[in-house]
């Protein structure tokens, strides 16, 4: 067989797989809708000045045999009430393919009144790179096709985003891989995010902020960009009790399956959380869901 042509079907199988992959798991981690919005947009990073906040998280796809397993990794610090700045890496491995990513950020956050509040603007920039795992190849790993597509250098990466906040209201709007639309090839690989838009507001339903027997209840709204495939819209609600201790929440997705997590404070300097992710109706049949495991850390 001629060996361009046997090239061209190795790249459009490759391309098939990439296609298959990514429908196949949504990137979004549930810890970003309440726990650690800063793993959705860049200006959500520093908002506390003196306060830095490390974060990291595993998930695993179950049932399946050589399931998906993505993991992340995110640091900010706030130095002034004005400027902020954060690093974040993700990790995710689905099949033959691990794809990683770097980004340091850098905020700046405005006050516009005497109630806390404030106007947010984050950019995030640094690099994507994906590999393909040679050992789990059945077939030839020296093929000069595949390692090419392994020689690729790390690939330049930007996200955007704005945000403004009170002591109650939450409105965001982020646009991530804003360099991806200058790449042919991003564009055949499904499920790249695209924007993303939020809002949530905060109701102190018992209590106040200085008391132990405090609840809140914030409903939260989202709707989410893909590319090469159909947008998500959330709904949920995150509610809080035992004085900001104790969180639990729960989320519906347009494409009819439920996230749903809970946090608890441990002393007043970290929180742990666990969160479930059902499959969405066309994948039920494949998997029962996500484990997703989260650790939080508050440093003054």
């Amino acid at each position: 067989m001629n060996r361009y042509f046997l090239h061209h079907i190795i790249f459009a199988m490759l391309g098939l797989l990439l296609v298959k992959q990514d429908r196949a798991q949504d990137n979004t981690f549930g810890a970003g809708y309440f726990q650690n919005q800063y793993l959705f947009n860049p200006s959500m990073s520093g908002l506390k000045s003196g306060q830095a906040t490390i974060a990291a998280g595993y998930r695993k796809q179950g049932t399946i045999n050589n399931a998906p397993v993505s993991v992340y990794g995110s640091a900010d610090y706030g130095f002034s009430n004005t400027l902020g700045a954060g690093v974040n890496i993700f990790s995710d491995k689905a099949g033959l393919l691990t794809t990683t990513k770097i980004m340091g950020s850098l905020s700046y956050h405005v006050r516009l009144g005497q109630n806390e509040q404030r106007l947010h603007f984050g950019v995030s920039a640094g690099g994507v790179q994906r590999r393909l795992n040679m050992i789990d190849i059945n077939g030839d790993p020296s093929d000069p096709t595949l390692v090419q597509y392994n020689d690729q250098s790390m690939q330049f990466e930007m996200d955007g985003g704005l945000a403004y906040t009170d002591k109650y209201l939450t409105v965001q709007a982020a646009l991530p891989n804003l360099v991806s639309y200058t790449r042919h090839y991003e564009k055949d690989i499904a499920d790249r995010p695209t924007f993303f838009l939020s809002a949530s507001y905060k109701w102190v339903v018992q209590g106040d902020e200085e008391e132990e027997d405090e609840i809140t209840v914030e409903p939260r709204i989202a709707y989410r960009g893909f590319a090469g495939n159909d947008n998500i819209l959330d709904a949920g609600a995150n509610i809080t009790f035992l004085g900001q201790r104790v969180n639990l929440f729960g989320i519906y997705h347009s494409t009819k399956n439920i996230t749903a997590g809970a946090g608890l404070r441990i002393l007043k300097f970290a929180q742990a959380t666990v969160i479930y992710s059902s499959q969405p109706s066309t994948l039920k049949a494949y998997s029962k869901g996500d484990l997703e495991l989260g650790l939080l850390f508050f440093l003054k």
